[in-house]
């Protein structure tokens, strides 16, 4: 960066195509630094869900053809991207690839980078130790992410941890509780429980449903709205069926 003084700008690359958890939690960062001294651009896939968010919240947007994880002929496009917008930094999100290709991509530009580990799985030490030393810092958004990261032979040194913000403002006003209901059904007297969630293992749906069919009896006003979709989908609904719970629990798809 040329002038001290002047704007840092970074990219920030997240390859995910749809506006779950992960790619939320980058569009509030991206929202933060609309008001700092930051320049942001975000660089996604064309059409995904996060680059219409962004570009309708004014923040620049370049989207790039990309086909999965492998897809290695999205490295030029990043490069050529940081290179036209004068890129300072690079803040690459872990999903889809976008560690590994705008890491690649900010260590072939010669721009110090990045990354975000928002999950706790582990991974093979080769290629943590391959993937992790593409970037100058790794920010791990709980210190269980972080104690999974050092287990994989991230040195200590590289990993800070910075948890995931929440803008208490957005949840100031009173629920329409009566609406909520009435939207969906439940009975005025219902006590509504909701989880929003993407509908994979890690997420913990059985263990909702347990507490469910061990509640029911004693708070038969109880009811479950569950929010998401996912590859668990049919899988949760057997589960419901089975369980008996279809009067406490319904799944509602993923709402926005």
């Amino acid at each position: 960066m040329s002038d001290p003084s002047a704007p840092i700008r970074v990219a920030h690359i997240e390859m995910g195509s749809h506006l779950y958890g992960g790619a939320q939690q980058v569009l509030y960062l991206l929202e933060a630094l609309s008001s700092s001294d930051v320049t942001s651009t975000l660089i996604c896939p064309v059409g995904s869900a996060i680059g219409k968010a962004a570009r309708e919240r004014g923040v620049a947007v370049e989207e790039v053809g990309y086909r999965g994880d492998l897809d290695w002929m999205v490295l030029p496009k990043i490069k050529r991207l940081l290179r036209q917008r004068s890129i300072d930094l690079v803040h690459v999100h872990s999903r889809r690839g976008a560690d590994v290709w705008g890491g690649l991509a900010a260590r072939q530009v010669g721009l110090p980078c990045v990354i975000s580990r928002r999950v706790d799985h582990h991974e093979a030490r080769w290629w943590a130790g391959f993937k992790y030393a593409l970037c100058d810092h790794v920010i791990a958004i709980s210190e269980g992410i972080r104690a999974v990261l050092l287990a994989d032979g991230v040195s200590a040194e590289k990993v800070s941890c910075v948890r995931s913000a929440v803008d208490f403002e957005r949840f100031q006003t009173v629920s329409d509780s009566p609406g909520v209901k009435a939207r969906f059904g439940l009975p005025d007297d219902s006590v509504v429980v909701g989880m929003a969630a993407q509908l994979i293992p890690r997420k913990g749906h059985d263990v909702l449903l347990e507490a469910v069919s061990a509640l029911k009896d004693r708070w038969p006003q109880l009811r479950v709205l569950i929010m998401g979709k996912g590859p668990l989908a049919t899988s949760v609904a057997q589960q419901i069926e089975a369980m008996d719970l279809e009067e406490q629990v319904r799944c509602v798809g993923f709402l926005t």
